[in-house]
């Protein structure tokens, strides 16, 4: 999870298209893969709980690396997925983005994970 907190360099705004601009190696102990991400807009959200205000939402490439076994199903499907987006809300007063809503296309239907409390202190 730690791996998708973002830091936003420089002093403008960290709601930018610039926040999407980056790959983000992963390790897992098994698997080395590269999760590439991309501007898609910016949107709205409100939390049921604390946040309420703009996200900045990026698209989500897989890239498998090494420990993988390529005629996997599940490698194949997470290669050739171009729908997965990230959603990074502010923590506030910082230039630290964290994962706010997830979603990834699935074979029976969206998956997606949000979150309903979204507070944050300095």
């Amino acid at each position: 999870m730690t791996g998708s907190l973002v830091w936003v360099p420089g002093d403008g705004d960290i709601l930018a298209p610039q926040a999407c601009e980056r790959t983000v190696a992963v390790f897992e102990g098994h698997m080395r893969y590269n999760l590439q991400l991309a501007f898609r807009r910016i949107e709205r959200v409100k939390s049921r709980i604390g946040y309420e205000g703009p996200v900045v939402v990026c698209s989500v490439h897989f890239e498998p690396v090494a420990g993988y076994i390529p005629d996997r199903y599940a490698i194949r499907y997470l290669t050739e997925v171009r729908d997965v987006e990230l959603s990074l809300a502010p923590i506030a007063r910082t230039r630290v983005l964290a994962p706010y809503r997830f979603s990834i296309p699935t074979p029976i239907g969206l998956g997606i994970m949000q979150a309903d409390q979204f507070v944050s202190t300095p």
